[in-house]
């Protein structure tokens, strides 16, 4: 992860977009002082989340935006655009490239947004944390800020070192989640008081709304009942006559119910003409209880001027006595005078009391007998409500009940449908299931074919593949070794490669020359260093066809050189093994072990060189060891023991002959050996290959066959499913049907005790209603 990328649009000094493009490793910037390096790092700083004006070198954060110049002027907004490669996942996002935006307007607003959606500081906080660059994770050290940090305490030091390991990330973290839980314990703080002042409320609470409830109860049925007694009071009477069990005609029922409808109308008409009487009597002795109280007024207003007037006299008298020139005597008569309006004044007060005394004796036998009327009248009233009430109420019980006993046989009916319905269902659905688990049973039966015919699919492709398998491994197998033949066949070309001057011989083509010894013999393998030992400088040598050719070989190739040229004799010398004595036979022979005539393991395609190599290989003996050959040639001196390791070993000398040429043929036999190991490697590649080819057709038709059989299995198991899962779907609904009906039942034996109980209260109702007074008897 690095930084790829930093646009600036009016960020400082930068007032025209201006992109700086970064490489991995380490970025310098460099420029004459005031060209906008520091601007760079704080951009770097700003658009990562800083929210400090003071680290960017700014008293508030505005100051970030373009000032403006005398040629150009100021910008309304800073934007910074970060990109920053992920092509390693440093960054926990799915994007190769992440690229960060700050916008900052002058107005105040701010924005951020992660490759172009809009985001919030946070989210980039977080989304830098998690790579090592979030707001406090990097590192940038501004101007004078180095020496700051190489003289910094412990504490700072180990800030440094928390940002550097990235710990710093996680305590911000654990510390944001230890406000946050601060916070919930605040708020459950608070929320377990309003539980307590709920639960503390609730009580109260609580019994208003059963009271309430009770009340909206009581309302309900109060207007219930009053709503039935209203309505239904025509059809309670008819009711009421339709149950009536005396049998009497309807019409002389009707006609005497009338009659006494009519009575108690005139009863209570006369109670109603009554009480108007009553009324205008009370009227009029409140007529006249206000004349008498005008009386009394005016009885009373008389008494006090009396007394006034009595008071003023006596005034009057008293004055006078104190007054000058009164004879007696008209004193006296003035006095007399006094006493005789006092006396007419006193008498027409005592008057009037009488006549207002007998007024209230009047008003109060009229109040009374009012009173009494009013009594009779309210308890008149209250027998017929009483009476009408009663009669309604069991009027209302009666229509109760049969529409009760209404509503309870229809609600059987009903009930006894539904039973039939379920069990109709459960039937149906009983069947079905019997039907499903037969379909169930017959998919398991198939079931174990199907499978018995996977496993024998599976069974033959695993051996196919196994075969398969083991072809690949033999044919790999081949191959490396057929790799390493050929490896080992180049080296050993190198190994038989001529000696210089008999290339130069063989490349020479001169008339004659045919062709190096060792490139037409062909010895036993183990015995190249006794043939070559044996035959000594004759298998060093080359072929040519006569002495004249030999000569001229010579002089061609200058005196030197060594070389050894060989003229094999003619096809009629090669009569026989060699041309001396005839040989013993190596049971004869003194020595022990093993033992062959080298002979028998060299040989030649060219007829005369096979006849020279007989004739020089003439009672050469192959012993396995040089006591061996010791023991041989001391007791057989015309013989020549050679053993495999190149010792040569006479009567009369003992050699060892290692020389190229020896070496040279056994790395011609094992080449040819080599070769033919390759061609018979080569063979068994073929015959794998065509082993495979053979072997694919029928794997390809395995892998269909088990492809088919694994298809029907699982076509099989997803019918197994469906049948499973519509036999429990099928038992589902039975049960629920079952107790769908074991719920009717129970409804239905209800019902019939609910509508027993209701007939009973309807026969009640009618016994109580035919023995009930009848309303004029009442009202009488």
């Amino acid at each position: 992860m690095h930084l790829k990328s930093l646009t600036l649009r009016g960020f400082k000094s930068f007032a025209s977009a201006t992109t700086l493009r970064f490489e991995p490793g380490i970025t310098c910037v460099v420029g004459p002082n005031g060209s906008g390096k520091s601007n760079v790092v704080d951009a770097l700083s700003w658009v990562m989340g800083e929210q400090g004006a003071k680290n960017l070198r700014g008293g508030k954060m505005d100051d970030v935006i373009f000032a403006g110049t005398s040629k150009r002027q100021a910008l309304g907004r800073a934007e910074v655009t970060l990109t920053i490669d992920n092509t390693d996942g440093a960054i926990p996002v799915d994007y190769t490239e992440v690229t960060i935006s700050r916008t900052l307007f002058r107005t105040g607003g701010s924005e951020y947004a992660v490759n172009g959606a809009p985001a919030r500081l946070l989210d980039i906080q977080e989304l830098l944390n998690d790579s090592g660059l979030g707001k406090e994770m990097h590192v940038i050290v501004g101007q004078g800020r180095l020496d700051a940090i190489l003289h910094a305490d412990p504490l700072e030091r180990r800030s440094f070192i928390e940002e550097a390991a990235g710990v710093l990330k996680h305590r911000r973290r654990k510390d944001k989640a230890v406000r946050k839980l601060t916070g919930l314990q605040t708020n459950l703080d608070r929320l377990t008081d309003l539980r307590t002042e709920l639960n503390r409320q609730l009580g109260p609470l609580g019994r208003q709304a059963e009271a309430a409830a009770k009340a909206a109860t009581v309302q309900a049925t109060l207007r219930d009942a009053t709503a039935r007694l209203l309505a239904d009071d025509a059809v309670r009477m008819q009711s009421s006559l339709a149950s009536s069990s005396d049998g009497e005609d309807h019409s002389d029922r009707i006609a005497e119910l009338d009659h006494r409808r009519t009575r108690t109308e005139a009863r209570l008409s006369e109670i109603e003409a009554r009480l108007s009487e009553l009324d205008s009597e009370l009227e009029v002795q409140r007529t006249a209880e206000s004349r008498t109280q005008t009386q009394i007024v005016r009885a009373q207003g008389l008494s006090q001027r009396a007394q006034d007037k009595r008071s003023h006299l006596l005034s009057e008298v008293t004055s006078l006595g104190q007054r000058e020139s009164k004879s007696p005597e008209e004193l006296r008569a003035q006095a007399e005078r006094f006493r005789g309006e006092l006396s007419d004044a006193e008498d027409a007060v005592t008057e009037k009391t009488n006549a207002l005394e007998a007024s209230q004796a009047r008003k109060e036998e009229l109040t009374q007998a009012l009173k009494t009327a009013e009594d009779e009248v309210k308890a008149a009233q209250i027998a017929i409500t009483e009476a009408v009430k009663n009669r309604s109420a069991l009027q209302s019980k009666q229509t109760q009940a049969a529409e009760r006993i209404t509503d309870l046989k229809s609600r059987i009916e009903a009930n006894q449908t539904e039973i039939e319905t379920v069990s109709a269902r459960i039937t149906q659905r009983s069947r079905e299931l019997e039907t499903a688990e037969t379909g169930v049973e017959d998919v398991e039966a198939g079931e174990t074919e199907l499978d018995s015919a996977y496993e024998a699919a599976q069974e033959k492709l695993e051996k196919l593949e196994t075969e398969r398998t083991e072809l690949q491994e033999q044919r790999a197998k081949v191959a490396s070794e057929l790799s390493s033949a050929k490896a080992r066949a180049e080296a050993l070309a190198l190994g038989t490669a001529l000696e210089a001057d008999l290339e130069d011989i063989v490349n020479a083509e001169l008339p004659g020359v045919r062709t190096a010894v060792t490139e037409r013999l062909s010895v036993d393998h183990g015995f190249e260093m006794a043939a070559a030992a044996a035959l000594s400088t004759t298998v060093s040598g080359v072929i040519v066809d006569d002495s004249e050719v030999a000569l001229a070989v010579l002089d061609h190739l200058g005196e030197d050189t060594n070389v050894s040229l060989t003229i094999p004799a003619g096809a009629e010398a090669s009569s026989g093994k060699g041309g001396g004595s005839a040989l013993p036979a190596l049971a004869e022979l003194p020595a022990k072990g093993d033992l062959r005539w080298l002979s028998d393991v060299v040989d030649s395609d060219v007829p005369e060189l096979r006849a020279l190599l007989e004739r020089a290989l003439h009672g050469v003996v192959c012993v396995p060891d040089a006591r061996t050959g010791i023991e041989l040639t001391e007791a057989r001196p015309e013989l020549t023991a050679v053993t495999v390791h190149g010792e040569v070993l006479t009567a009369t000398r003992i050699s060892r002959a290692r020389t190229a040429s020896g070496t040279r043929l056994a790395s011609q036999t094992a080449l040819d050996d080599t070769h033919s190991q390759i061609a018979d490697l080569e063979s068994r590649a073929d015959k794998l290959d065509a082993a495979l080819k053979e072997l694919e057709p029928r794997l390809t038709a395995a892998r269909e066959e088990s492809g088919a059989a694994l298809d029907a299995l699982h076509s099989s198991d997803a019918k197994i499913m469906a049948a499973a899962e519509e036999v429990s779907r099928i038992t589902g609904e039975i049960g629920v049907a079952r107790t769908r009906l074991q719920r009717a039942e129970d409804n239905a034996t209800e019902l019939e005790s609910r509508l027993a109980a209701a007939e009973r209260d309807s026969q009640s109702a009618a016994a109580a209603l035919d023995g009930a007074a009848e309303v004029d008897e009442v009202v009488d």
